[in-house]
């Protein structure tokens, strides 16, 4: 039932019309990375790529949905919002607290990074404002979440697909 209504609240959140402004990620002056984590080890490989994230866009903030309670998250010096699965009500509502500390400013670059499919990732990115949203294509959603929508062969190595989306970005922006 959960998916069913979060699902229909993305829908929903596409009929808000917005233009799409185009940035790299070295110019972007905000940049958000959402991702969806269910085991230990993907907490290490994402705390890893997050580093690295940092030494590009300094700007960088990052939005975490730990799908398990069990999972440990211990990361120094890296600015993340954490989400757990009690986080989110029955319909699909944030707890007040989450809503409170999502960047309300809109974001210059968006990135669910998340090779999940997880319906919260594709929710929260339809909750944070951003001028350009980019995403791992995800079949399961028929609308367009996202300004650009990337395959990668990559999906479980995050600094790969996130290379993979800077280098396309400088295309499209002929750099």
């Amino acid at each position: 039932m959960k998916k069913h209504i979060l699902t229909w609240l993305i829908k929903k959140g596409l009929l808000q019309k917005r233009q799409a402004e185009l940035n790299t990620i070295e110019e972007a002056a905000s940049l958000c990375i959402v991702v969806s984590l269910g085991t230990s080890e993907s907490v290490d490989r994402f705390l890893k790529f997050a580093r690295q994230a940092m030494v590009i866009n300094k700007n960088v903030q990052f939005v975490v949905y730990l799908k398990h309670k069990k999972i440990q998250w211990v990361a120094e010096g890296i600015k993340a919002i954490l989400i757990k699965p009690k986080d989110i009500s029955f319909w699909g509502k944030l707890k007040a607290e989450i809503s409170n500390i999502l960047p309300a400013q809109p974001q210059a670059v968006l990135i669910n990074i998340d090779a999940t499919g997880s319906l919260v990732c594709h929710y929260l990115v339809h909750l944070i404002p951003a001028n350009f949203r980019i995403g791992i294509d995800e079949k399961s959603l028929h609308q367009p979440v996202y300004d650009l929508r990337l395959r990668s062969d990559n999906q479980d190595d995050y600094a790969r697909v996130f290379e993979e989306i800077v280098n396309y970005l400088r295309s499209l922006k002929g750099k």
